[in-house]
Parts: structure tokens; C-alpha cells; sequence
């Protein structure tokens, strides 16, 4: 089994307590839309995977019965630190600690592209019960917005080959894969007021940037801040969208 990315493993690691802070959480519709879609309901049992520190759990766990597996053990203690009562495992989506059709519905935030696309979803499939759906969801930046374009140009150049949702690459797993069907995709909004120290510490929360040593990484956010200064601070909108995909079980 492919181990977790470097990238994930030592950049999330470093940066747990930053991402839990600085990373946007989800627009209320959006999450109105997952919820309905998924069919959830209290009492329903929802696995969620790398769950990280709890963004997306945080905002569920009234509606469902919630397991979350995460392999990152300092993101775990945060996500066990805000929710101790739901169940945290240490786990991976390749080898779900799970018994067969044990869940009505599976959900993974900001992860799928850091999976082995084929062995996960064999996994989910094994997991979630006949008819049962998987919902993935995404914060993108959105890049049509001209200073998060230039922000994003001046960090990405550094991404290499770590994985990305913005490549598409993640989608090939469910073409190869015949086990779910995609039913739809929806895209909400979520832009919200920020201060630029916000930005910086958002864009210090990357993978690939928590993973840099520290000449790298100052000179990153050290560009970042010469860019963010030509801004007017007055009503700063951080600006993303939310992007939630909906698969059934085939």
C-alpha cells in the first residue's frame, strides 16, 4: 500500500494547529446540500475519512453518528481536543478500520486527492452499505478574483509533484473504478471578511509550504506579504468556493 504523501505526512504534522485556525470552513448551503443528499439524519452511521482537524466533523456531528478516521496523529489530538465525543481512528482510506457495509454513507473534506484513488474507493465500497453514498467536498480558491490568482501563482510554482484537487487527477480512480456512480456536482460560494495575516497564515497551512524548511518557507510568505500590501484592508473577502460531489454506491 502507497504510504501517506510526504507532503501531507510532515506538512500537516507541522502545520495542525495552523491549519485548524486558518483553513475556511464550509457555507452553510453547501452543507445543507450534503446532508440532504447524503440522506443523514441522527442515528445514521457516517464515516468520515481524513478528517484532519475536524472542520468538516465539527459541522456533522449534530446530523449523524459520526466515525472519523485521520492518519496524522497531531491532527487527530486536535480533532479529538474538539470532539471528544466522537469516535477518532487512526486509520487510512486504503485499510478502513471497519467492519463490511458498516456505514450508510461516507464522506470525505479536502482528502480525496491524497488517496490511492482505486484501492479507496474499494475500501468505501466494502464499508458503506448497498445504496449507500459518498460525498466528497472541496474549498477552491477562486482564481478569478485577480489578487488570489497572483498570491496562488507565486506559491504553486512551488508545488511540484505533490497532489492537488485543481488537477483532476483524483477524478481517474471513479473512471476505472465501476463501484459508484457520480449523481452530481454543486458549487456554492463561501467568501468571508479576513484580515492579510488571515492569508498569510492560510496559505502557510499548505502541504508543501508546512513541509519546506525554514529559508524556503519565510521567503514564500515573505513574497506573499510584499503582494498582499498594494490591497486596501478595508472589507477584505477571502474568496473561495465550495465544490461538493455526490456518488451512490453502484
Amino acid at each position: 500500500m502507497t504510504p501517506v504523501h510526504h507532503a501531507a505526512q510532515t506538512g500537516f504534522a507541522a502545520a495542525a494547529t495552523t491549519y485548524a485556525h486558518a483553513r475556511p470552513g464550509y457555507p452553510v448551503d453547501a452543507i445543507a446540500h450534503l446532508v440532504n443528499r447524503l440522506a443523514l439524519r441522527p442515528g445514521a452511521r457516517l464515516l468520515e475519512l481524513g478528517a484532519g482537524t475536524g472542520k468538516l466533523t465539527t459541522l456533522l456531528a449534530p446530523r449523524a453518528h459520526i466515525t472519523a478516521v485521520e492518519p496524522v496523529a497531531e491532527m487527530r489530538a486536535i480533532l479529538r481536543e474538539r470532539l471528544p465525543a466522537i469516535e477518532v481512528l487512526d486509520g487510512r482510506a486504503e485499510a478502513i478500520p471497519a467492519l463490511d457495509s458498516a456505514f450508510d454513507a461516507v464522506v470525505v473534506a479536502q482528502a480525496f486527492h491524497w488517496f490511492d484513488g482505486g484501492a479507496a474507493l474499494a475500501e468505501i465500497g466494502r464499508v458503506l452499505r448497498p445504496g449507500g453514498r459518498l460525498g466528497l467536498i472541496w474549498n477552491r480558491r477562486d482564481i478569478s478574483v485577480p489578487w488570489m490568482a497572483r498570491l496562488v501563482d507565486l506559491v504553486f510554482v512551488h508545488r511540484g509533484s505533490t497532489p492537488g484537487y485543481i488537477s483532476g487527477e483524483w477524478e481517474d480512480a471513479f473512471d476505472r473504478h465501476s463501484g459508484f456512480v457520480r449523481l452530481e456536482k454543486s458549487i456554492f460560494d463561501n467568501y468571508f471578511s479576513c484580515r492579510k495575516r488571515d492569508i498569510i497564515q492560510y496559505f502557510s497551512s499548505i502541504s508543501f509550504v508546512a513541509a519546506m524548511n525554514t529559508e524556503e518557507k519565510s521567503k514564500i510568505l515573505h513574497d506573499l506579504s510584499e503582494e498582499l500590501a498594494g490591497l486596501d484592508a478595508k472589507d477584505l473577502q477571502f474568496p473561495f468556493q465550495t465544490d461538493v460531489y455526490i456518488y451512490e454506491k453502484a
